[in-house]
């Protein structure tokens, strides 16, 4: 009888021991859910961003938000009033290129000289 009760606890440990990984790898599990789900919404966050700034730097030219969903999409954010589209915007010297100050490389955001950490 007493080698049938330490086998049964046995039993009883074991299992209880399993649950317990299974429910820590099921909350596991929904936590990388959760967090790549917010990193794709940081990465689209990010870009939008870096337009923004590309946006702002090259003069004002018109970028489209990528948060927005929906449709009758080409609404853009413009930073400055009265701005046009990069597209429509000419060199002075050569009307056929676009103007320099438009580019929209993300580069360009890089070169710009920063301040010195303090």
């Amino acid at each position: 009888m007493d080698l049938f009760r330490k086998r049964k606890k046995r039993e009883e440990e074991y299992n209880k021991t399993i649950r317990a990984l299974e429910a820590r790898l099921n909350s596991s599990t929904e936590m990388v859910i959760a967090l790549t789900s917010k990193s794709k919404q940081l990465q689209s966050y990010i870009a939008h961003l870096e337009g923004v700034i590309v946006s702002f730097l090259s003069g004002g030219a018109t970028v489209t938000n990528p948060l927005r969903r929906g449709h009758g999409g080409g609404q853009g954010v413009s930073l400055v009033p009265g701005a046009r589209e990069a597209s429509h915007q000419q060199s002075p010297q050569n009307p056929s290129r676009p103007h320099p100050r438009t580019s929209t490389s993300i580069g360009r955001v890089f070169a710009i000289p920063l301040p010195p950490a303090r």
